[in-house]
């Protein structure tokens, strides 16, 4: 089999945001064993567009350079000129792009196809099949960059499956290779007393997390009605919230109200700076993931098996393929009370680990340069 040394890898790095807590252990996970030359960008999508805004500057949301990892940051959502430098200078024997949105579309098919002209063959992580919120110019995008690529990895058998019945691509051309997980967030030993003390909480409280973007396939409120009941069943129970709202926060405002829950949730409806993500994850007795839909790879589920905690989610098909959860029908409120109750009051759930894929950096880096020696 040919060896293949070099990648140049596409995607963000901080500063930005973007899928950038993935790309730091891909490309940390890859230059074990790869030149990897990595593309960010010096500017993503106007501000506007991203609440909060694109860049985080902090000394735990970051990376650094090592002997077999090069990282560049021409590229400028702007700046078409960039991404024709870009795509005939790449050194890689290999273009990997990470692609999760399609605003940029424009950026990553002139890349690709300036690559391709110049030999090379192009690999296409897909973060979302489909975007949670799609529309048409989403999936005619997507098809276009899955039609010119070479190779498509995925996270899900679900991913896979939606691949080859909505964008009728050859089985032959997906490879699937879950993620591990996101451990940079911990970047020290803290107790559970010491994390609750700090985000102002009592020791004898247990508590829930919801943690992530508040979108509405997350399934708020969902967790909202269910802690309801679980509230007067176990009082010393409290429920966090934490995350940037994307959406209207008046319905859940309503909900936690309607259901006398203000002295019960505690609400951190902000970005979350990645110092205080350990915070959180720390004073956590169990995390809920009570997503309507979802079919790839829970980058919240992967911080959670970072931090060795139990998780309860909802049986859609991409938390479920790649963490061992305990799972609850869709949308069913009853059930999703009946299990956090039965979590706190016997403790028999146990802790979250990785999937039956063996959801492992080592596993990743290991399928990975399988898949591009042939």
């Amino acid at each position: 089999m040919k060896k293949i040394e070099s990648v140049s890898l596409f995607g963000t790095l901080p500063p930005i945001k973007g899928i950038s807590g993935f790309c730091i252990e891909q490309a940390n996970c890859l230059s074990k064993k790869l030149k990897v030359e990595f593309h960010s960008f010096s500017s993503i999508y106007p501000e506007f567009l991203y609440p909060g805004g694109t860049k985080e500057y902090s000394k735990v949301f970051t990376i650094k350079e090592n002997k077999n990892l090069r990282i560049k940051r021409v590229l400028s959502w702007y700046n078409p000129f960039s991404w024709i430098y870009v795509g005939l200078t790449n050194r890689g024997k290999i273009v990997h792009i990470n692609w999760w949105i399609y605003l940029l579309f424009p950026v990553f098919f002139t890349i690709a196809i300036l690559s391709k002209l110049r030999g090379k063959k192009v690999i296409l992580t897909l973060h979302n099949v489909i975007a949670h919120e799609s529309n048409f110019l989403d999936s005619l995008f997507s098809s276009i960059m899955y039609s010119v690529s070479d190779i498509l990895l995925v996270h899900t058998e679900n991913n896979k499956d939606t691949l080859i019945k909505k964008f009728k691509i050859n089985k032959n051309k997906i490879h699937l290779i879950p993620y591990g997980p996101l451990n940079f967030f911990k970047t020290k030993n803290i107790s559970q007393s010491e994390a609750k003390k700090h985000l102002g909480l009592k020791d004898k409280n247990k508590i829930i997390l919801f943690f992530g973007t508040i979108r509405k396939y997350k399934g708020l409120d969902i967790l909202i009605k269910a802690f309801a009941k679980v509230s007067r069943a176990l009082p010393n129970v409290r429920l966090i919230i934490a995350g940037e709202n994307w959406i209207e926060w008046k319905p859940y405002e309503t909900l936690i109200n309607k259901y006398h829950l203000q002295d019960k949730i505690i609400s951190h409806i902000r970005y979350i700076p990645s110092e205080e993500i350990q915070y959180y994850f720390t004073a956590a007795d169990l995390v809920v993931l009570p997503y309507t839909h979802f079919d790839a790879q829970s980058a919240v589920g992967n911080v959670t098996v970072a931090f060795n905690k139990p998780i309860i989610a909802s049986s859609v098909s991409g938390i479920k393929d790649s963490l061992n959860t305990y799972t609850f029908a869709n949308k069913n409120i009853k059930e999703l009370s009946g299990l956090i109750k039965t979590f706190f009051l016997f403790k028999k759930i146990g802790n979250c680990k990785c999937s039956n894929y063996n959801s492992s950096w080592d596993n990743y880096l290991k399928k990975y340069l399988k898949i591009i020696s042939k």
